[in-house]
């Protein structure tokens, strides 16, 4: 019995040593220049020190470098960055029409954020072709008011001072608030209007919260506690994903009864008529619920609650974790420039007099407001990276650079946002830099959502799609906050914290500060 109990152990072992090595990470071979930090790589210096690398890698290098020292290992902090298997290049911007219209199979944009967030370990939701297909062909349009069918923007409207009412206290006097729960929670509760419509937007909004803190946990558990070759058994054991695989069902539950409802209208009708024709109906729902059901059905396939809900929680965990960060920086932004708040409430004054409601139109009329937000984007950005890309075959570029499979990529966001020969005086805000740029001859491009001149959306056909749906949803927001607020720092002559607070690859502004708010009475 003992010498069958020690064989099965010898077995075992050396079977575990063959997979193991067999899994292990491997490194892709690359020629190009690497920045690394200088002395001991610790876990705190990498993710203090992610963007002094990067920009020094920017300044030394007019071709692609590599990031850091995939080898060190450091315990998983950066995630996209600590991947022996899978390096990150930095590409300098001649690559970037190139790698923007790469085909998918070649440069993949969903195997990156796939990778980055674990989802075929935590069940998490997975860019889709749905996502970037739907959210392009439907939500611009919906923004847009026709003839015969009312545009998102007054019900947004509506969402965003319903959120206010809700989350702000009676400010009668100079009162504390910390501002970045509200700012994103009424953001949230707007993108929750587009994505599910009004009867769900409440619930979905609450819910949306609760997802993202499971998926965060669910994702950090995955990378610190597993091995790239064990990670497949975090579905059964580990408490995190399964709370998160939990909550997915739970997604799907919300939306039952309105998705069975949405296909049984579709089958009622047949589903027939155009995309324009079907925009143009005015009892048709406006949301993105019903833009994924008629795209599955389109297609000849009857949708699961379940597949529709991955779609959704795409976006929800999108318009959660970034864009209330923009909308605190413009905040903090508003009040060290008080001359450029003054301007934009009086713009805003003179757009309200020409226009009975705020429409896409009236919204685009904000010019001083969208150069102040593109300003502010450019200055704080929430990623050091962006148009991401993973190595799906080996690629060479038309120069003769090649990387190999496995290798992820990138471009230098912000150093390229403070580049002085890209802007000058970059470090310096400039409220009315964009408002200049756009009386130039090719001015249609430089407005907050632009991807012409700006790289935080992306470049090409898989940019942000939702960028137009955030630079309304925004100027709605700061429209009432200038409209119904004073706001100023709770001590005299107080700055915010600078610089903004690294995180890795990420930043962020420091979202415990607190601002004094009072209601205005004009």
């Amino acid at each position: 019995m003992t010498t069958i109990l020690v064989g099965i152990i010898a077995v075992t072992t050396v079977a575990w040593f063959l997979v193991s090595w067999r899994w292990r990470p491997q490194q892709p071979r690359l020629q190009v220049p690497q920045v690394d930090v200088e002395g001991n790589k610790t876990p705190q210096r990498y993710v203090a020190e992610t963007g002094n690398l990067i920009a020094k890698g920017y300044r030394q290098a007019c071709s692609p470098f590599l990031a850091f020292d995939t080898g060190a290992r450091f315990n998983n902090t950066v995630p996209n960055l600590s991947d022996p298997a899978s390096p990150l290049v930095l590409l300098p911007l001649k690559y970037i029409d190139e790698v923007a219209s790469a085909p998918e199979d070649w440069l993949s944009l969903q195997e990156y954020f796939s990778q980055l967030g674990l989802v075929k370990y935590t069940h998490g939701p997975p860019i889709s072709s749905e996502v970037q297909r739907v959210v392009r062909a439907d939500l611009k349009p919906a923004l847009e008011p026709t003839v015969d069918v009312d545009d998102l923007i007054r019900p947004l409207e509506d969402a965003c001072k319903d959120g206010f009412g809700k989350e702000m206290p009676e400010c009668q006097e100079w009162t504390t608030v910390v501002p970045f729960n509200p700012l994103m929670r009424v953001f949230v509760r707007m993108a929750s209007l587009m994505l599910v419509g009004p009867d769900l937007r409440d619930e979905w909004a609450d819910f949306s919260f609760e997802y993202l803190g499971a998926m965060t946990r669910a994702t950090r558990t995955v990378r610190a506690s597993y091995r790239p070759y064990t990670r497949w058994l975090a579905q059964y054991m580990d408490p995190d994903v399964r709370a998160l695989i939990k909550a997915r069902r739970k997604a799907g539950q919300i939306l039952g009864p309105a998705h069975e409802d949405r296909l049984a209208q579709l089958e009622a009708t047949d589903g027939d008529g155009s995309s324009r024709q079907r925009r143009l109906d005015p009892d048709r729902h406006r949301d993105a619920l019903q833009w994924f059901t008629e795209d599955y059905k389109s297609r000849g396939v009857k949708p699961t609650p379940d597949q529709i809900a991955q779609n959704l929680l795409n976006l929800s965990v999108a318009s959660t974790s970034q864009d209330g960060l923009v909308a605190l920086w413009s905040l903090f932004d508003l009040i060290d420039h008080p001359d450029a708040l003054k301007a934009i409430r009086d713009e805003i004054s003179r757009v309200q007099s020409r226009h009975s409601s705020w429409t896409r139109q009236a919204l685009n009329e904000l010019e001083i407001m969208d150069s102040f937000m593109a300003e502010t984007i450019r200055i704080h950005s929430f990623t050091q990276t962006s148009v991401n890309r993973m190595v799906m075959r080996p690629y060479t570029f038309k120069d003769g650079f090649q990387l190999p499979v496995g290798t992820q990529l990138s471009f230098p966001t912000q150093q390229y946002s403070h580049d002085p020969d890209v802007y000058p005086d970059p470090r310096s805000f400039e409220p009315e830099r964009y408002l200049n740029k756009r009386k130039q001859p090719d001015g249609a491009k430089f407005h907050f959502a632009s991807t012409a001149e700006s790289l935080v959306w992306g470049r090409g056909p898989h940019s942000c799609p939702g960028r137009f749906f955030v630079q309304d949803a925004l100027k709605l927001i700061f429209v009432h906050l200038l409209t119904r607020y004073d706001f100023k720092y709770p001590e005299q002559g107080k700055t915010r914290p600078s610089p903004d607070m690294p995180n890795g690859i990420m930043s962020a502004p420091d979202v415990t500060m607190s601002v004094l708010f009072k209601e205005r009475h004009v």
